[in-house]
């Protein structure tokens, strides 16, 4: 679909650089076998020789079983800041729920299903009728390389928050003539929001060079 990996790089004090990406990887069933190839691209711009941590986060599409593990393949080896908190076994039994499409459309209440937040999930709440089940399509993901030490600190809770739950936009009627005002969700996605403590050192072994 044409998209484009964006990032930037943040100089460390300590040495290197944090380089941060952001994706939206191929979507539905036909990008089954572009998204690794797509996700392998971003962990290869992680390990680069100036990059100290690196960061990758967005729109996985992760609908499909082979989209389960995608992260920790031998040529990606990305950790799950999701994953982290909640477990990566518990990651692992709710994203394995439900793969694939429907098999009929049918209607998502958000309030009957408290819009997935025991799960996760950041997408299949926003809209009436949707091909594929709820899922945790969006995800943030990180590598440590040689050099740095990262901590991790949730923004509260202990987990990754989600932004734009229940937020609607309105549309003015006036702007439809004969039509009534009409309140939609801000995306058909939720956004993801963490916070991540990196402290660099050139020597890891050593608890009092980290400063």
């Amino acid at each position: 679909m044409g998209r484009d990996l964006l990032s930037v790089d943040i100089l460390l004090q300590g040495g290197g650089v944090l380089r941060i990406c952001n994706v939206h990887l191929e979507s539905l069933a036909m990008g089954t076998k572009t998204r690794p190839l797509q996700l392998a691209l971003a962990s290869q711009l992680l390990r680069e020789k100036c990059v100290a941590v690196g960061i990758v986060a967005g729109d996985m599409n992760a609908i499909d079983r082979h989209d389960l593990t995608l992260p920790s393949q031998e040529d990606i080896q990305l950790r799950d800041v999701w994953a982290e908190y909640t477990g990566e076994e518990t990651a692992l039994s709710v994203d394995s729920e439900n793969l694939g499409p429907k098999e009929e459309q049918s209607e998502n209440d958000g309030k009957e299903s408290n819009w997935g937040e025991e799960n996760g999930h950041t997408w299949g709440y926003q809209s009436g009728k949707t091909i594929f089940h709820p899922r945790r399509m969006d995800k943030i993901l990180f590598r440590v390389n040689e050099g740095a030490k990262v901590w991790l600190e949730p923004v509260k809770g202990g987990k990754v928050d989600r932004l734009g739950v229940n937020v609607d936009v309105k549309i003015d009627c006036e702007q439809r003539p004969g039509e009534e005002d009409e309140y939609l969700p801000i995306s058909d996605h939720f956004g993801l929001i963490t916070r991540f403590i990196v402290v660099a050192s050139e020597k890891q072994d050593d608890p009092a060079s980290l400063q």
